[in-house]
C-alpha cells in the first residue's frame, strides 16, 4: 500500500467516525432527556401526594416537596453520569478506530484510556473539571425547581388567604388572586416541573435544566473523540500534523473559522504540527473536527516549497502594551514583539487555542499569567 493509499484509507475512516460521533451525540441528547423526564415524573408524584383536599400544595407541605426534589435530582444524576462516562469511552474508541490497523493493540488501549482520563481531569479556563460541572448542573437543577415551586406555593398560599377574605366579604375573587391560587395546584406545578426539566426556561430567571446537561454531554463526547484521534494520529508513522475542519453545518462565522483558515506554521490552512499547537476544540459544544495530515501532503504545500512566498505573520510593535491591548492583538491572531531596547526582552505570543495556550520566547524570567480573562505582563 502506497503512502497515498494509506492516507486515503485513514481519511475515509476519519470522516466515517466523525459521522458516527455526531450520531453518538444525538443519541446521548435523547438519552439524557429521557433521564430528566423520568426524574420529572418522580418529582411530580411527590407533588401530587403533597396536595391538600382542594388539590393545592400548602405551605405546610412545601418542605417535604423540596426534600423530594433534592433526592430525585441526586438519583437522576447517578444515572446521567453513568451514561455520560459510557458515552465518553465510546467516543474515545471511535477516535482511535481509523488508526487501529496501523497501531498495535496495546497502543490503542493506552490512547483510549488516556483520552478518557484526560476528559475527566481536564480543567477549562474557568478552573472547573468535569466533576465540578456536573455538580453545578445538579445544584442548578435543584435551585431552579425549588425556586419555582416555592414561588408557586407561597403565592398560592397568599392567594388562598386573599380569596377567603374576599369571599367572606361577599365580594368576587379578583383575577390575579385566582391565578395565584390556581398556580399552586398540584396539576399546575407538575406541568411546570415537567416543562422545566425537559428544556423550557423558567420565565422568572430564564434558566432551563436539561439543556445544561446536554451541553456538557456534547462537549465532553466531542473532546474524548478528538483527543483520542489526535493522540492516535501523532503515534502513526507519516503523520505530520492535523487539520482543523469546520462542521458542514457550521452556523455562523466565529473563532473556528479563524483556526480553520490560519497558516501559522507554514503547513497549509488550518494545519497544526502537534497536539499542543492545535486549538481544537475552540469552544464548548462544537461540531468541528480534525483530520490527519501526512508528510507527503506537507511537502507538496506551495508555501513549504517556496517559503519566501509565504505571507508574513501579522505583527504589532509597541513600547508598552497593556492587558486589554494584548487581548485585542491575541484575538486577531497577531504575533506581538516587544523589542529588546524597549523592555530588554522579546515576547512572541501566538494564539494556539481558545484556552489561551501561548508559545513564549523570553530571555529574561518574566511570565504571562491569566486572571479574569486578561493577560498580564
Amino acid at each position: 500500500m502506497t503512502p497515498q493509499e494509506r492516507a486515503a484509507k485513514i481519511r475515509a475512516a476519519t470522516l466515517a467516525t466523525v459521522e458516527h460521533r455526531n450520531h453518538l451525540v444525538r443519541e446521548a441528547e435523547a438519552e439524557v432527556l429521557e433521564v430528566y423526564k423520568q426524574a420529572a415524573e418522580a418529582i411530580v408524584q411527590h407533588i401530587e401526594a403533597a396536595g391538600d383536599g382542594d388539590g393545592r400544595v400548602s405551605l405546610s407541605n412545601l418542605q417535604a416537596v423540596l426534600t423530594a426534589v433534592q433526592a430525585q435530582i441526586k438519583a437522576m444524576s447517578t444515572k446521567r453520569d453513568t451514561l455520560l462516562f459510557d458515552r465518553i469511552a465510546q467516543a474515545a474508541k471511535l477516535g482511535t478506530s481509523p488508526f487501529k490497523t496501523h497501531l498495535n493493540a496495546d497502543a490503542v488501549f493506552a490512547v483510549n484510556h488516556n483520552a478518557v482520563a484526560f476528559v475527566r481531569g481536564f480543567s477549562a479556563a474557568d478552573g472547573l473539571q468535569l466533576s465540578d460541572r456536573l455538580w453545578r448542573i445538579n445544584r442548578g437543577a435543584v435551585e431552579t425547581l425549588s425556586e419555582h415551586i416555592q414561588h408557586a406555593v407561597i403565592h398560592g398560599e397568599n392567594g388562598f388567604e386573599a380569596m377567603m377574605r374576599s369571599m367572606g366579604k361577599g365580594d368576587g375573587v379578583p383575577h390575579d388572586v385566582a391565578q395565584a391560587y390556581n398556580a399552586a395546584k398540584t396539576g399546575a406545578i407538575g406541568r411546570s416541573v415537567r416543562e422545566l426539566m425537559t428544556g423550557a426556561p423558567d420565565p422568572r430567571n430564564g434558566k432551563g435544566v436539561v439543556y445544561q446537561a446536554q451541553r456538557v454531554f456534547n462537549t465532553e463526547i466531542m473532546r474524548a473523540h478528538g483527543e483520542a484521534y489526535m493522540s492516535s494520529a501523532f503515534d502513526t508513522d507519516g503523520v505530520a500534523g492535523v487539520k482543523f475542519n469546520l462542521s458542514p453545518n457550521h452556523p455562523k462565522k466565529d473563532i473556528c473559522d479563524t483556526h480553520a483558515s490560519a497558516d501559522l506554521y507554514n503547513l497549509g490552512a488550518g494545519v497544526y504540527p502537534s497536539r499542543a499547537a492545535c486549538p481544537w476544540p475552540a469552544h464548548p459544544n462544537t461540531f468541528s473536527y480534525v483530520t490527519a495530515v501526512f508528510d507527503f501532503e506537507i511537502e507538496g504545500h506551495p508555501q513549504k516549497d517556496n517559503p519566501s512566498d509565504a505571507a508574513p505573520a501579522p505583527e504589532e510593535r509597541a513600547s508598552d502594551i497593556g492587558p486589554h491591548g494584548l487581548d485585542e492583538l491575541i484575538s486577531r491572531g497577531a504575533v506581538v514583539r516587544i523589542t529588546p531596547h524597549q523592555r530588554a526582552c522579546v515576547y512572541t505570543v501566538r494564539v494556539l487555542s481558545a484556552r489561551a495556550l501561548c508559545d513564549m520566547r523570553q530571555p529574561h524570567p518574566k511570565r504571562i499569567r491569566r486572571r479574569s480573562n486578561q493577560y498580564m505582563l
